[in-house]
């Protein structure tokens, strides 16, 4: 299994790495950053069901990070972890993300094992590239590496279509879902709820987005809390310092909520169903800025579900089939502030509905959860099985 990170912080390649351990023999390989070498907890390493190997990138304490800089950390992690894939002989390579598939590629025709495409997002959708010539250049690299796929692995069925229909993938992809695992529900964690109250006693509600708001809308959430009830707080689970734009700054005196939004430092994820369950209301926000974001494969919709938390969510299609499906959360016009702050009221004015919306919320954890998707996941393997060499069993890989 192909990987460009340093894997365990990866919680997709992490469920499904621990899965395919349960039945092969697996190698997985990414790359290290030399600033993480020591930050990285030895025990987890340690009792991974499968093996790890992580490549250190000596480029990366030389380069500069730009283009240039990126394109010679990459050659130098394509020839290494050629080296150690060459010696493990694999019968099936399981390249995630595009990165890793033009390595997965090379590493087929050097070892005629069986190769499996495991796309994270649409990436000739994505902002990040200004250029159409770059655009281009990707769409025809991913269309090309494709037709050499054994199976390929979407995250959700609209952008498997996108993929079958627009970018030449050979076959339909298979849908894996990045979901987490099942969890019994658990009594809240009062971690959060305590956080907020030291700094702001009047405090009585708060909506919880993991991860920061810059360029995800934060104009429009930031305008919809000033338009909610003043004991209504926003909770950024994400450093301040990066996650802080001077826009985001303005605002926030503009509209007078500095005591109304708060940062708290990034949760472990086995201690995260914990803190969101002390919340009252989990955001989703995604800009309709690409068909990346609008098919987006949102976990956090899963994550909030899996501690009965209500959520207020855009109203793309990924998002809005799962609460038409489960009525925990309200949805709102992703660019709209007055919709925004229409959806948090609704969900929170109601307190009959609030709790009917917390019991759809742990209905839907119980049924949508990676303890099913994984299952998914083993049949894909169990048909590349049935197509391969006899070097593939259920004890090897």
């Amino acid at each position: 299994m192909l990987v460009l990170n340093e894997v365990i912080t990866d919680g997709r390649v992490m469920r499904a790495a621990t899965a395919l351990a349960e039945n092969y023999d697996l190698v997985v390989l990414g790359w290290l950053r030399p600033e993480r070498k020591d930050k990285l907890p030895k025990e987890t390493i340690e009792n991974l069901p499968f093996k790890l190997h992580l490549v250190e990138l000596w480029t990366a304490k030389k380069l500069p990070k730009n283009a240039p800089g990126y394109a010679g950390r990459y050659l130098e992690a394509l020839i290494r972890m050629l080296r150690i894939g060459v010696s493990t002989q694999p019968c099936v390579i399981h390249a995630h993300e595009l990165s890793g598939l033009l390595i997965g590629y090379v590493l087929k025709k050097l070892t005629r094992g069986r190769l499996v495409y495991d796309a994270h997002e649409l990436y000739r959708e994505q902002t990040i590239w200004q250029s159409k010539f770059i655009i281009r250049i990707i769409g025809w690299l991913e269309t090309y590496l494709m037709q050499a796929c054994e199976e390929i692995i979407a995250c959700n069925r609209q952008r498997a279509d996108i993929m079958y229909k627009e970018y030449g993938s050979p076959v339909l992809p298979k849908v894996i879902r990045n979901l987490p695992p099942f969890s019994q529900p658990t009594e809240s964690d009062s971690s959060l709820r305590d956080f907020v109250k030291r700094q702001n006693s009047g405090i009585n509600h708060i909506i919880v987005h993991p991860g920061g708001l810059v360029h995800r809308g934060e104009a429009v959430v930031l305008s919809a809390l000033r338009k909610t009830p003043e004991d209504v707080a926003l909770v950024l689970l994400g450093h301040k310092n990066q996650n802080m734009s001077a826009e985001m700054e303005h605002l926030i005196r503009e509209y007078n909520i500095g005591d109304r939004i708060f940062w708290h430092p990034p949760v472990p994820y086995d201690e995260l169903i914990g803190y969101l369950n002390s919340a009252d209301l989990g955001l989703v926000l995604y800009p309709n800025t690409c068909r990346n974001n609008y098919y987006c494969a949102s976990n956090k919709i899963y994550e909030f579900a899996m501690c009965g938390l209500p959520i207020v969510s855009v109203d793309f299609p990924p998002c809005k089939d799962i609460l038409e499906q489960y009525r925990y959360g309200v949805c709102f016009s992703w660019n709209d502030s007055d919709d925004l702050a229409r959806a948090i009221t609704e969900c929170l004015k109601d307190r009959s509905r609030y709790q009917q919306m917390r019991k759809e919320a742990l209905r839907a954890a119980g049924r949508e959860n990676w303890d099913q998707e994984k299952l998914r996941l083993l049949e894909i393997y169990d048909q590349v099985r049935e197509r391969s060499s006899p070097c593939l069993s259920a004890t090897d890989g």
